[in-house]
C-alpha cells in the first residue's frame, strides 16, 4: 500500500497487477492476495502531542476459507498472527477465535486433478482474477498491448480466431481502449481475461465470453501465443472460465464456435466435454474461404457431472 496508494484517484493497484475488490462500507481496497481483510470504520481520533490514537470498529471480515476449520473457527496454529503482526498477537487472536459469519473473498475447489481458485467476486461485470495450477488469469490493460500484439499479429492465431492480424501496437491499444469495451456493453458481456504463466506478468493469450445468445447462455472464445501451444495451457484456462460461468454467473449453457479446419480448438472443445451440436456447411471464414462452422455446447448439468 505504501508503494501503490489508493486514495489518489489513480488505479495504481491494478497497474501493479494487484487484484482487489472495493470494500462495501469504506472507500478502500480488499486485496485478494491477503489471507484476510478487515473492513474498519474509525470511531474516535485522539491526539496527544506527536501521537495520534484511532479507535475503529470492525464492520466486516473477509477471509480465505482455508483459515477456518469445519466448525468455522479460526485455525490460529496454521496462520500464526505473531509472524505477520508483531506484538498484537493477543488482540488479533481474540478477533478471530470467535465463531463468525464469513464473507469469502477467495473460493477454490479441486476439479479432478486440477485446482481452480477464484480470487474474489463479480463486480460491475468485471470478473475476478483466477489462479489455476500453472496460470494466473487477470484483467487486461493497455500496459499489456505489446504482449497481446505479439500473438494477435500472427496470421496463424488471428485468422482461425476470426479476425485479421493486428498491424501495430497502436491498433491493439485502440482495440483495448475503445472497441473491446464497446463490444462488452453492446452484448452485455462480462470482462474477459489475459492469460499469464505463474511467476510471469506477461499476457500470452486471451480468454473471453464473446457473445450472448440468451440471458443464461454465453459463447466463449480464446487465443494463445503459438510458443505455448501443445502444453495444455488453453484447456487449463478454459476450465477456469467454465467454473466462473457456471458458478458465479449461474449460466445454463456455454457454447463454442470454430471453423472445421481449426483442429486445436476442436480438440479443446472435446477435451472439455462439449457436444458438437451443429455442422453448418459452406460458410465463409474471415478470409472469405469456404468451410464448415462447428457449434459446440456444454450444459451446466453436464459440467457438474464431469471430473476433468
Amino acid at each position: 500500500m505504501e508503494s501503490a496508494g489508493f486514495m489518489t484517484g489513480q488505479d495504481k493497484l491494478s497497474e501493479l497487477s494487484v487484484s482487489y475488490s472495493q470494500a462495501e462500507t469504506i472507500d478502500a481496497p480488499l486485496l485478494t492476495a491477503c489471507p484476510f481483510n478487515l473492513e474498519c470504520q474509525v470511531e474516535t481520533v485522539q491526539q496527544w502531542e506527536h501521537y495520534v490514537n484511532f479507535t475503529a470498529r470492525i464492520t466486516k471480515r473477509w477471509a480465505d476459507d482455508r483459515l477456518f476449520d469445519e466448525k468455522g473457527y479460526f485455525r490460529s496454529t496454521d496462520f500464526h498472527p505473531l509472524i505477520y503482526m508483531g506484538t498484537v498477537r493477543r488482540g488479533l487472536t481474540a478477533i478471530w477465535t470467535k465463531k463468525i459469519q464469513i464473507s469469502q473473498a477467495v473460493s477454490s475447489r479441486k476439479q479432478g486433478k486440477n485446482m481452480i481458485k477464484i480470487l474474489g467476486q463479480v463486480k460491475d461485470k468485471i470478473l475476478p482474477a483466477i489462479e489455476t495450477d500453472r496460470l494466473y488469469l487477470r484483467q487486461r490493460t493497455v500496459a499489456d498491448a505489446a504482449d497481446i500484439f505479439a500473438y494477435a499479429s500472427l496470421p496463424e492465431v488471428s485468422w482461425p480466431a476470426g479476425f485479421p492480424p493486428v498491424q501495430t501496437v497502436e491498433e491493439e491499444i485502440y482495440y483495448l481502449e475503445q472497441i473491446y469495451p464497446q463490444n462488452l456493453q453492446k452484448e452485455d458481456l462480462p470482462s474477459g481475461y489475459g492469460i499469464t504463466i505463474k511467476g510471469q506478468n506477461k499476457v500470452v493469450g486471451s480468454l473471453d465470453f464473446s457473445h450472448r445468445h440468451a440471458d443464461d447462455v454465453l459463447e466463449m472464445g480464446y487465443t494463445l501465443h503459438p510458443a505455448y501451444w501443445g502444453q495444455g495451457y488453453m484447456p487449463e484456462a478454459a476450465r477456469a472460465l467454465l467454473e466462473i460461468g457456471f458458478t458465479l454467473l449461474n449460466l445454463h449453457k456455454i457454447e463454442l464456435t470454430c471453423y472445421d479446419y481449426n483442429k486445436p480448438s476442436r480438440r479443446i472443445a472435446e477435451k472439455l466435454g462439449f457436444t458438437l451440436e451443429a455442422r453448418i456447411r459452406d460458410r465463409k471464414d474471415a478470409q472469405d474461404r469456404r468451410c464448415a462452422s462447428l457449434r459446440y455446447g456444454l450444459l451446466k448439468s453436464e459440467w457438474e457431472g464431469k471430473a476433468y
